[in-house]
């Protein structure tokens, strides 16, 4: 089948609006180009298969994306199998997974309401939903959820991040640390020379693993947020999942948005011009994002498709023209004073990428 390829756009405040450069303080990240008119790109005939993954099982529910630049490696959380997959993340093809009973069998550390040691159960590998590689320390942190299954859950709730560290050059679970009740880990990344950052709702907070110390709130206005990831120190991606997703809701109708946050000390501003919508690209329910250089990864949480289920989206980095100033006039001499008919055929037109929205 032939690739069908679909623009997302953000409207530009002026024709010669300009982006800020990006940082690359403390550890290193994604790189990510600075193009004067940002869109996104979806080849639909690229997305990744979950169901099956390529060479490998068949996920149930698609959730938690990170990456390990070192192995070229993708981890995919999958909320109801209860396990992490390893994915090539240049092929998409499938490599190995971890199960909950390897989570079950890592030890808490410890911090005063659990005993340092004790192993971990069931109620707290229910929702797995969050991925994150720490580059320096090589480590890879998985955030659960809210517990458990059917009806809906209850409390205790359960939340966790576990800690796993390489074994004869394999990630494996090793500890986990209990977050406090009430706290529900959707979306988490890792900020270059910070750290951990989760959240859930419109809100996020930093997260140390070594001391289980959870910051204070950061309201970002947009919600519900399923997921983050950071380009740089100063700049964070986040992905808001569809409100409403009624029965019958489909590409079409679809309100994910991936959202650009520029952070300078303690405020994080929404870039405008990296406001990418997700209608009409095959996404229905957005999840987690994961960047690579120019690359854009989405995976999809619909639990409805008539289609593949639970696809990973793959969305490129680039530039829309830049629009061209062009009028005509009739008629083009007289006698002063005479009226003059102006007509704008300035490109591009809007509503393409890129139209001129100012003159």
């Amino acid at each position: 089948m032939k690739s069908v390829r679909t623009r997302v756009w953000a409207v530009m405040l002026a024709s010669t609006l300009g982006v800020a450069s990006l940082s690359t303080a403390g550890a290193p990240a994604a790189a990510l180009s600075n193009p004067p008119i940002p869109i996104l790109t979806v080849d639909v005939g690229n997305q990744i298969s979950t169901h099956p993954f390529t060479g490998g099982p068949n996920a149930s529910d698609v959730e938690g994306l990170g990456y390990v630049p070192g192995d070229d490696s993708m981890w995919v959380a999958d909320d109801n199998r209860d396990r992490i997959y390893e994915i090539d993340a240049s092929t998409g093809v499938y490599k190995t997974e971890i199960n909950a009973s390897a989570f079950q069998a890592a030890t808490a550390v410890g911090d005063g309401t659990i005993v340092a040691g004790t192993l971990s159960d069931p109620t707290r590998t229910d929702d797995l939903e969050s991925i994150i590689y720490d580059p320096i320390g090589d480590v890879l942190y998985v955030t659960s959820g809210n517990c458990c299954t059917n009806p809906a859950p209850q409390p205790p709730y359960h939340p966790t991040v576990y800690k796993l560290v390489r074994q004869s050059g394999h990630f494996q679970p090793s500890t986990w640390q209990a977050l406090p009740e009430g706290q529900d880990v959707t979306a988490a990344g890792w900020r270059p020379g910070v750290g951990m950052y989760y959240g859930k709702g419109s809100k996020i907070r930093t997260y140390n693993f070594a001391t289980n110390a959870v910051g204070s709130d950061i309201s970002l206005g947009v919600s519900p947020i399923v997921g983050i990831t950071f380009t740089s120190a100063n700049v964070a991606f986040v992905t808001t999942a569809s409100a409403n997703t009624t029965a019958g809701r489909t590409t079409a109708s679809s309100d994910s948005v991936i959202r650009r946050f520029d952070i300078s000390g303690s405020t994080w501003t929404a870039n405008a011009a990296w406001t990418f919508p997700l209608v009409n690209t095959g996404m229905i329910d957005a999840r987690d994002l994961l960047i690579v250089n120019d690359t854009f990864y989405v995976s999809d949480g619909y639990d409805a498709r008539t289609d593949q289920d639970h696809p990973i989206f793959v969305y490129t980095l680039g530039s829309a023209p830049a629009p061209t100033a062009s009028f005509t006039a009739i008629p083009t001499t007289g006698r002063a004073p005479f009226n003059v008919r102006f007509t704008d055929t300035s490109t591009p037109i809007a509503p393409a990428i890129g139209a001129p929205t100012s003159w």
